[in-house]
Parts: structure tokens; sequence; C-alpha cells
């Protein structure tokens, strides 16, 4: 957040002298102490409470890896225990202790490693239908493994956590870490666990940072809630199948040049712009001057817990007002401004933010936004294994919103962008209209960034 408000290393070196000490060392984690059940994080109660109304896989975190060569099973299955016996949330349940709820953590829970020959040629969809189940939170491990070998040494090996105890930054170094224990690598120890975070926020609320950032996101929503309706192609249902169905788009190269030379020439990120255009589509879509999109911020504000496996991400509700009168390169600058705002007080738990104003309107909000941005720039990492070929196989989410939509920045510098939507909500081409109208507004405003909003979303085309 200080690199993008402050770019220059003047403005970066005036800005540390000037942060104030108390501020510092309220950011301060170190272990906590040894007990036998431990609060949970903001994030952890969040998902505990929507996994019980919910229910189902809508909140598992499944994985794949494909894999060619002579792979050693008992190799396979001994580096997935040694990622259970070093991370503490691989081996935690959760459980309702005198009014609370708090988590356990074991001090040892064996993984068992499902092992299936198939005669088929290769790995789809159809091995998930079968290994995506429930998972029941008051019974450790919280993480299921399954390998299938194929014929001439093909394998897949799937994974499956519980979003309670991991998330995609955790995704990535279970899978990283794996590798490395597969080649017997030492990994170096884990000074701080996830355990150790959970306890700090829980002061941390009541710090003057926590409250300083409480004001900020009250005022953004004082006098009222957002009003932004998705219309849907068919009604919901109270059983709404939560399974995704995914539309892909690839930038070509000439439109990758001309996105990247519009960000570096205007000083702004790609998932500014990216943003920005997607609030332009919603609202040419929905007709709604008042919108609010969800977005996730990693929440690893700690270099200690880099490494750590658990569930940090929280939701950042942004909301942003539209006039027909603003040009484009004015919006895409309130965007930097409003997102900018939004990181320097993402600490402050979402679900907290739902709780006050449901009690300051007088009903339950339930939810800000019912559409969610995310930037992913986090590749898997190309895996350091000898004699094995191994990459991931991309799986469609679960839509736990109406619709959301993914801005793909990878290692080898491609940019795209995937629609994850419920079938049971959108016809294919309703989404279709979506990608184009999406795609049409980004193409205008970069190269007629002086349009005003009215003439670049008009309805006249």
């Amino acid at each position: 957040t200080e690199l993008l408000q402050y770019p220059t290393i003047a403005e970066l070196a005036n800005y540390l002298d000037t942060k104030p000490e108390e501020e510092v060392k309220e950011l301060m984690i170190s272990p906590a102490a040894e007990a036998e059940y431990y609060p949970l994080s903001s994030a952890q109660m969040r998902l505990f409470i929507h996994n019980q109304m919910v229910g189902g896989t809508a909140y598992n975190l499944p994985s794949v890896l494909v894999i060619e060569g002579k792979l050693d099973v008992e190799k396979v299955k001994t580096s997935l225990q040694k990622l259970v016996d070093r991370h503490e949330p691989l081996r935690t349940s959760f459980h309702l202790i005198r009014g609370q709820y708090m988590q356990k953590i074991h001090d040892h829970v064996d993984i068992k490693l499902n092992y299936v020959e198939s005669e088929e040629d290769s790995f789809n969809d159809k091995y998930l239908e079968d290994f995506i189940r429930p998972f029941n939170l008051t019974k450790a491990p919280l993480i299921r493994a399954m390998l299938i070998q194929f014929p001439n040494y093909r394998y897949a090996l799937l994974l499956d956590m519980h979003h309670i105890v991991s998330d995609r930054a955790s995704m990535i170094i279970v899978t990283r870490e794996f590798a490395e224990l597969y080649e017997g690598r030492p990994l170096s120890d884990l000074l701080i666990q996830y355990k150790d975070y959970a306890v700090l926020q829980k002061g941390f609320l009541e710090t003057q940072v926590l409250k300083r950032q409480e004001e900020y996101w009250l005022n953004i929503y004082k006098d009222k809630l957002p009003s932004m309706v998705l219309e849907t192609d068919y009604p919901k249902k109270q059983d709404q199948n939560l399974e995704g169905k995914l539309l892909f788009y690839k930038f070509n190269e000439e439109f990758k040049e001309r996105i990247i030379k519009y960000s570096s020439t205007n000083g702004i990120t790609r998932n500014m712009l990216f943003f920005a255009v997607y609030n332009l589509m919603l609202w040419k879509w929905t007709g709604s001057e008042d919108v609010c999109v969800g977005t996730s911020i990693l929440g690893r504000n700690f270099k200690e817990v880099e490494n750590v496996v658990g569930m940090f991400v929280n939701t950042l509700a942004i909301r942003n007002y539209l006039e027909d009168h603003k040009n484009f390169s004015e919006f895409v600058s309130e965007i930097k401004k409003s997102l900018i705002n939004a990181y320097a007080n993402q600490d402050y738990p979402y679900e907290i933010l739902v709780k006050k104003l449901s009690e300051r309107f007088g009903k339950n909000t339930g939810t800000l936004f019912k559409t969610m941005f995310i930037m992913q720039n986090q590749d898997y990492p190309e895996l350091p294994l000898s004699e094995i070929k191994a990459k991931p196989y991309y799986i469609a989410s679960n839509t736990r919103f109406d619709l959301q939509f993914d801005a793909i920045e990878s290692e080898n510098g491609d940019l795209s962008f995937c629609f994850t939507y419920s079938p049971e909500l959108y016809k294919t081409e309703t989404i279709e209209k979506l990608l184009e109208l999406y795609t049409k507004i980004l193409d205008k405003g970069i190269r007629y960034p002086e349009l005003s909003l009215f003439e670049l979303c008009s309805k006249k085309e």
C-alpha cells in the first residue's frame, strides 16, 4: 500500500520517518502462549458460520497436479505427512467450547492417501466428482489426498482442503513444499503458525489502528447501503447449485501492449485498470450509479507468515459512484485512490463491518455486494522436481457470488480474464455479452481516455 501511495524513494522515506511509532509496535507478531484451544480469526469465524448455513462443498479448495514420470508412491505419502506435521492448520479441528467457537491443534494426525489405478489416458473432471465431498470441521485433518495412476507413468495428485484452514497462497505453499519434500530437500523451520496470527488479531481489534480503519469503512456506508442489483436469467433457488462454469478471454499481444503502455503512462497498476473497467461494465449492465464490488486482499502483512498455511484473506467491499460527465482517465484515477484507501484500511474484518452496518440500519445486510473481482498474479511456481514433471490442472471454482471476474497476469506476462458464473443463474450467451462489453469498454477507454463515461458506455452503439 505504501509503495502505491508513495511511488518515489524520497516520498517513501519521508512517510517511514513520520509513521507513528505506536502503530509499528501494534503490528508485531510473536508465538502465542500454549493452550488447549485457540480463538478463531475473523475470517475463520465468517467461514465457519457460512459453512453451517450453506453446507456441502461451497468452501472446499481442491487442486490437482498432473505428473509425468516414474513416481515413488511411498515418497508421496511421506511428503504429505510431513506437510501435515509441519503446518498446524492441516491438523486443526473446530469446536464449540463454553459458547464460543474455538480451534484445537492436534499433536499428530495421519493423512490417508487414496490410491487408484485407471485405464484411461489422462485426468479429467469426472474424477473430482467423488473426490470433492464435505468436510466435518470437528474432525482433523481438513485435508484429503488421492493419487491416480494412468498408463505410461502418468499420474494425478488430488488435494482438497477446507477454506477455513487454507487460501490460494496456502495452496501454492503446499504445492511448492510438497515438491521440496519429495526431493528430500530440508525446509526452514516455521517460527510462527496460524494460531499466533489468530491470537494477535483478537487483540489487534482493540487497537487505535483498527478503530481508525473502522471509521473509514463506516463512513463509506454512512448514509445508505448499496443498491445495485444484478439481474439473472433464471430465478434463484433456495438450494442453488454452487458449481461454477468458466468463460475465458486472453488478450492478444497488440491489446496487451496497449494495456501495459496505458498503465505505465498513467501510473496505475493493471489491477486498478481492470477493476475500473469492471465497474463501468456493471454500471452499463445494471444502470446503477452506486456500484459496489467485492475484492480480496492477501492479508499476509507480516513477513513471518509468508510461508504459513492458513486463511489470511480479507474481503474489501469497494464502493464507487459513476457519473456521466467524468471522463475515463478521471474515473481510473478515482478508482486508484479508492483502492489505495481500501488497501490502507485492509485489516478491518469484512464480517465485522457487515455486523456493524446491520446494527446501524436495523436489518441483516447479508452481504454488501453480489459480484467479486479477483486479481490473480500469484501463479503456481515451476516445481523443482528432478525426475518427474508436474503442472497444475485448472479447476472451476464454486460460485459463492452471483458473478465472479478474475483478471489473470501470469508469470510469463500473459494477460487474460475469466468469468465464473452459475449456469443455474445465467445463460452462456449472457456472459458472452458481458465479456464483449468488458473488452469493448477497455479497448475504447485506453484508446480515447478523454471520452466521457456517457460517451464511452452510451446505450447507443
